[in-house]
């Protein structure tokens, strides 16, 4: 389950908009905030690219953040 503080302070930290980061995703700013707000999950691509746009480059750290 994602932590959606944590995950929302890494994405405030980095400077990135929510709305550039659904985009990237590929998805719309409404599933984008369902996942955020652990209503629906993120796929393990979509994961994989958020934690590459974020600069999340431990496994540990991606791990502590979405499951």
């Amino acid at each position: 389950m994602v932590k959606t503080n944590e995950l929302l302070a890494v994405i405030d930290a980095s400077g990135m908009k929510k709305q550039f980061l659904a985009k990237e995703l590929g998805i719309s700013i409404p599933t984008f905030w369902r996942k955020i707000r652990g209503l629906t999950e993120f796929k393990p691509s979509e994961i994989a690219r958020l934690s590459e746009l974020l600069g999340i480059g431990s496994l540990k750290e991606r791990d502590r953040l979405f499951f």
